[in-house]
């Protein structure tokens, strides 16, 4: 089924991108290992992800989710371009104020990492042991871990619905395109063909996406966050700069970024070490000069009595001086 006037799931393509954002859709993860139950939902293969209380495995855009549960269809919901990816995952998350669907497309290719392996060992084993629909098994794999199956690379986002859902929620979604896609081998595919039938959803066309260049874990902290958006074209070139505030609070900040770096700078260190070793030098210098110079005697002309002087040489050589009564 799929939701009517919906706007999921989308058509990736380029051409539908609105903004660029930057950290309105700033996505990040630390998702960590899980064991994993494999069920054979006809359509789709669910995978169970383990979650420990109070914790949090993903934030977006400063809002806090838990993962629901993993999916992986065949062919993809999503469409990229107009044609469908050979199969798709979808990791599903419980958030507020809207879950979200994390999209990762899966394609046919012998360029293989550990997202790989991780897929492969699961479908094979489910291949194996729940080939009918509603059968169920654990899977005994010991590095089930999504960190190592979402990748570090730009993504898109969009607002639309949960299409596989009754009541056709709202959600947001992170969607990767098919160049950062996972790549599994072909008889791996058609093993996971043979268990699952194809959803039927058809993609929906015109939906307004917008595009995270930066990519997942790009912005690790869970402090606040702010939205910057800016409008692109179809390459993801910006159309139209900012106006003068933000122009000026651009350069306000490179400044300030550039005053900081100097600073850190080992050429300012050692400038201020010189600065600080010439003033203690100089102060050093005055202060042995006012201490070792001898202070002269106020000579009262009541209290010389006599004064003896050698008229070889000219100099004075003995005073004697009159002590009061």
């Amino acid at each position: 089924m799929s939701c009517s006037n919906s706007k999921s799931p989308a058509n990736i393509t380029k051409s539908k991108i609105l903004n660029d954002c930057y950290l309105k859709c700033n996505y990040n993860y630390n998702y960590g290992n899980s064991s994993c139950k494999a069920t054979n939902k006809n359509t789709y293969l669910s995978l169970s992800y383990e979650h420990t209380p109070n914790s949090n495995q993903a934030v977006f855009n400063n809002n806090k989710m838990i993962i629901e549960d993993v999916k992986i269809f065949k062919p993809s919901l999503h469409t990229y371009d107009g044609i469908k990816a050979d199969a798709e995952i979808i990791i599903s998350h419980r958030g507020s104020p809207n879950p979200l669907l994390v999209c990762i497309p899966i394609i046919s290719g012998t360029t293989y990492n550990d997202g790989t392996d991780i897929l492969e060992y699961i479908i094979n084993e489910c291949s194996a042991k729940i080939p009918n629909v509603n059968e169920s098994t654990v899977v005994n794999i010991n590095n089930y871990n999504l960190d190592k199956i979402v990748p570090k690379k730009p993504f898109y986002s969009y607002l639309g619905n949960i299409p596989y859902d009754t009541l056709c929620a709202q959600s947001d979604y992170v969607v990767f395109e098919t160049i950062n896609g996972i790549q599994l081998s072909t008889e791996t595919l058609n093993k996971l063909g043979n268990m699952i039938s194809s959803s039927g959803i058809e993609s929906a066309s015109g939906t307004t996406l917008f595009y995270n260049s930066k990519g997942p874990n790009s912005n690790s902290s869970d402090e606040d966050i702010y939205i910057d958006c800016k409008p692109v074209d179809e390459n993801g070139e910006i159309l139209i700069s900012e106006n003068k505030t933000a122009s000026s609070n651009s350069d306000s900040m490179n400044f300030s970024l550039d005053i900081d770096d100097i600073m850190d700078s080992i050429f300012f260190k050692i400038l201020i070490g010189l600065i600080v070793a010439l003033i203690i030098y100089k102060l050093g210098k005055y202060l042995l000069t006012m201490f070792s110079s001898p202070s002269k005697p106020s000579v009262s002309a009541n209290d010389v009595s006599s004064v003896a002087t050698d008229t070889k040489g000219g100099f004075i050589k003995k005073m004697k001086f009159k002590g009061k009564n």
